[in-house]
């Protein structure tokens, strides 16, 4: 093995003989006299990042419940409820925005897939006919059947062509008076 040559320290930490030599001391500095303003350090800002806009709809599952409406984004596991559909779709909003407020992501209504649960729709209001429903909307009684039983997950077309006709039936319903 090849020697090291000393290096030129005031103590040479490889020979346990040597006594010690403290490091020469640092000239002393007065402080500044007092001027009668006192400088405190400036506060830092913290940094918030603007919001951003949400790049991806949430997607909900909505169902027709005794005391109102709840609502479920299976992928996100979000949660909510509501007593009128308002009150569930800014339920829906508040809660979407608390599950991305760490990635700093802001939703609207508008950022959200709302999709009624058909099957429960039909169970929950036993007193519709979805053979009936389907002839009306022009639909196959077979596949609304499906979409009933829960056999089959409506399409969004699908979801908003059944929607469509029962709003359709409630406004010709509500139009009819006593005779």
């Amino acid at each position: 093995m090849k020697e090291v040559p000393p290096v030129n320290l005031p103590y040479d930490y490889r020979n346990p003989t040597q006594p010690h030599v403290p490091p020469p001391a640092l000239p002393r500095v007065e402080p500044a006299p007092p001027t009668g303003r006192v400088l405190l350090p400036r506060p830092v800002a913290p940094t918030v990042k603007p919001p951003r806009k949400a790049k991806r709809k949430v997607a909900f599952l909505v169902e027709r419940t005794r005391t109102g409406y709840s609502a479920h984004a299976e992928t996100h596991g979000i949660n909510t409820v509501g007593t009128t559909v308002a009150e569930l779709k800014a339920a829906m909003v508040e809660a979407t925005n608390l599950c991305y407020q760490d990635e700093g992501l802001v939703y609207t209504v508008d950022d959200l897939a709302i999709t009624p649960d058909v099957a429960q729709f039909f169970e929950y209001y036993h007193v519709l006919n979805p053979e009936a429903l389907a002839i009306r909307i022009g639909m196959s009684a077979q596949l609304l059947t499906q979409l009933v039983r829960g056999h089959r997950k409506p399409t969004r077309r699908e979801a908003t062509r059944i929607l469509a006709g029962l709003k359709d039936l409630g406004q010709e319903l509500a139009a009819l008076e006593p005779l």
